[in-house]
């Protein structure tokens, strides 16, 4: 699992103990459940991304995919109700996705819900988008911050996934 800065971890957490902004608390609770989610503790990712009634009346997609990966992580399979929730409020097609995170948060959903064509869709978008990310990116098959080098082995085992020759997201191992 992946290691989080620490100081990171304290703002944010200041952030939601001290904050009277339902805004500024949502934000800091979203960042921290997808850091437990990269670390490993999934459970602890599920409290700081719900609860539950929210998500499923919610209409963020962030953070409506986030935690039906936390969920995933915990369970150890697919939360296809959440993912579906995901995928319906997606309001882009592969040719018209804007980011590698977007287009492989997109590449699981749909790949979760055994549309494995719309999953080459997208991930085909991510290879395309690839060209525009010049910093490190946030990789949703491991719930960390990447560099370039490794994105490029995140779509390839992304690939093998769909295809059904390799283990699904690393987050969920």
């Amino acid at each position: 699992k992946t290691a989080t800065n620490p100081y990171a971890l304290s703002i944010l957490k200041s952030i939601d103990a001290n904050s009277n902004s339902y805004s500024e608390k949502r934000s800091a609770r979203n960042a921290l459940g997808m850091s437990e989610i990269g670390r490993g503790n999934s459970e602890k990712a599920i409290e700081y991304l719900g609860p539950l009634e929210e998500i499923q009346s919610g209409e963020e997609i962030a953070r409506t995919f986030n935690f039906a990966c936390a969920v995933w992580a915990a369970e150890k399979s697919p939360p296809t109700d959440l993912l579906a929730k995901a995928l319906n409020l997606n309001d882009d097609t592969p040719d018209e996705c804007d980011g590698v995170n977007y287009a492989m948060c997109m590449a699981l959903c749909t790949k979760a819900l055994k549309l494995d064509v719309d999953a080459v869709e997208w991930i085909a978008a991510a290879h395309r988008q690839i060209r525009n990310e010049r910093t490190s990116i946030f990789s949703p098959w491991r719930f960390s911050f990447i560099e370039h080098n490794e994105l490029l082995t995140d779509l390839e085992e992304i690939k093998q996934w769909i295809g059904d020759n390799g283990p699904g997201p690393r987050f969920s191992r």
